[in-house]
């Protein structure tokens, strides 16, 4: 039987922060956060899918048992947080956790008002956390040094884009227990309707200080592995093709997890800037817009970031991709690299679609575009 975990905040999105056509689908949930005493509190249960159902909001209702927790007063509450997870109950195949987004920020956006693709993987990543307990995951760090970090990213499927001021529910299900990762199935819906947005199958390893693979820690409530097969540092490959664009990138702080890895989110938003320079850079795309064309990711595939060695803090990296058009040309295929030095630390295979923002239609890509990809086959 599956499980279901739910985490949510009785934090509500501010109808002044998004103007009156937010404020009626928030005074309800205003309503019922007016305590101060439970501004603060997270929420986390586990119950019988078949005995439980989806509310509006998407928050997991009705009461077939566990234990509520409350989070510590520190938490952000502007965003969920979870409390910590439960390491008494068993997490097993099949498992879901609920994660609750109450509204997305002009920081989440783009310049069409929609959520950027790489802050989708953002979301899930904030989703995983939760499910594995923010205290579990730093009491490992601190005591261990092991700390968790995407492997790779597969069936990356964009269906419809969130807008500011839009609520969003995250749903993680756990696929696979591995020796030292976990497989889980996340996707990314409308809280009002349902609707999805965004799903994608996330392999979660867990890391050494030194890069090395670690075993799933006993932590997390885990059942037995159902596989002893492990995996090692991500081997990853050279695509066929000329490289048409290199970007280069200096990595910062804010680009690295506590250990100093690199962070995913941080490499998507690399290779959006090695697309955009592509198109011809911060000109080019407006001027591609001007023409009324929105280039727009829809697919995301064979994402694999290595781990290892690569302590990337202030290195300069240099991201690469070799681009191809297809389907009468209303498609542009990105095979992406990130390489440090001769060393090839990550790879993307993300597939993007000319969109008429006149009608909303597939269209042809522009011929700027199209007469760069053509160049480099002749």
């Amino acid at each position: 039987m599956e499980a279901t975990v739910a985490l949510s905040t009785r934090v509500a999105p501010s109808a002044a922060l998004w103007g009156r056509r937010l404020h009626s689908a928030t005074r309800q949930t205003t309503n019922r956060t007016r305590d101060p005493r439970t501004q603060t509190q997270s929420r986390i249960r586990q119950t019988s899918a078949a005995s439980s159902n989806f509310s509006k909001s998407g928050v997991i209702s009705g009461r077939t048992g566990g234990k509520w927790w409350k989070s510590p007063s520190y938490l952000d509450v502007h965003r969920p947080c979870s409390a910590v997870a439960c390491t008494k109950q068993t997490v097993s195949i099949g498992s879901k956790f609920v994660y609750d987004i109450p509204g997305v920020y002009i920081e989440d956006t783009d310049c069409y008002e929609v959520v950027f693709y790489a802050n989708y993987f953002a979301f899930f990543e904030k989703a995983l956390q939760a499910a594995l307990g923010h205290k579990t995951l730093a009491s490992l760090l601190y005591s261990s040094g092991i700390t968790t970090n995407t492997l790779n990213i597969e069936n990356g499927k964009y269906a419809f884009a969130a807008r500011l001021g839009d609520a969003v529910t995250i749903e993680s299900k756990l696929l696979e227990i591995r020796t030292n990762s976990t497989r889980w199935e996340q996707s990314a819906t409308l809280s009002s309707s349902g609707k999805l947005l965004v799903s994608a199958d996330i392999e979660l390893g867990f890391v050494n200080p030194d890069g090395s693979m670690a075993r799933v820690p006993d932590n997390f409530g885990f059942a037995p592995a159902a596989s002893a097969e492990g995996v090692a540092a991500n081997e990853l490959t050279m695509p066929v093709g000329a490289v048409l664009v290199e970007t280069p990138v200096t990595v910062y702080a804010a680009d690295v997890g506590p250990t100093g890895l690199l962070s995913n989110n941080a490499v998507l938003r690399y290779f959006e800037r090695n697309r955009t320079d592509f198109i011809g850079g911060a000109r080019g795309l407006k001027e591609v817009q001007e023409a009324g064309v929105a280039v727009v990711v829809v697919r995301f595939s064979n994402a694999k970031f290595a781990v290892g060695e690569f302590r990337l803090l202030g290195e300069h990296l240099v991201a690469r991709s070799v681009v191809e058009l297809q389907r009468r040309d209303t498609t542009v295929v990105f095979h992406q690299m990130l390489f440090c030095g001769d060393k090839l630390v990550a790879q993307a295979d993300i597939t993007c679609v000319c969109i008429s923002q006149k009608n909303m239609r597939i269209c042809a890509c522009p011929d700027s575009i199209a007469v760069k990809i053509r160049g480099a086959k002749e």
